[in-house]
């Protein structure tokens, strides 16, 4: 079985799935908290972030739409991304990236159901500080696909049916 490389969190492949150790994940969050938009804090922060029993958490979400915006400011050229994800629990989940320096996509071919191109369900996702600049990266695995963004600031969202706000 394969491990999937990630900074923090660890993610091995097995027989029955994926065995994931986010245990080392709150410490670093913490060592780095004074770099992060309050934002982005919050979202790396909540104990809700790993816990697939929470319906905020980002496991097994699929891929609704990633959009890409440019627009100009200030005489710059700035790119924000946004990735709207179908919750497990059919809620929906945004995330807003804002300032965006790179990102990346990267597409497996989809082994199981035979001809079908799914991105599949989200694994696991990290974000990290990168060194030496006021930047981070978000990186999202799923079953067949991997999304890496780089951007300055983030905003995360949650909008659910009155059935389902009623039920929380």
């Amino acid at each position: 079985m394969r491990t999937l490389a990630m900074k923090i969190i660890k993610l091995r492949e097995t027989r029955s799935g994926y065995s994931l150790d986010s245990s080392a994940y709150g410490a670093y969050v913490e060592s780095v908290k004074q770099l992060l938009p309050p934002a982005l804090y919050e979202f790396m922060s909540e104990p809700w972030h790993y816990d697939p029993s929470d319906r905020r958490c980002l496991h097994d979400a699929r891929l609704h739409t990633l959009t890409v915006e440019e627009y100009e400011k200030e005489e710059r050229t700035l790119n924000n991304i946004t990735i709207i994800l179908a919750g497990a629990y059919g809620n929906t989940l945004k995330l807003h990236y804002h300032n965006t320096s790179s990102y990346s996509i990267e597409k497996n071919t989809t082994a199981w159901p035979v001809n079908h191109s799914t991105h599949g369900d989200l694994i696991i996702d990290e974000v990290i500080v990168l060194e030496s600049t006021n930047t981070f990266q978000h990186e999202i695995r799923f079953e067949d696909a991997t999304i890496k963004i780089v951007f300055e600031d983030f905003l995360f969202l949650i909008e659910t049916t009155n059935d389902q706000a009623n039920s929380q």
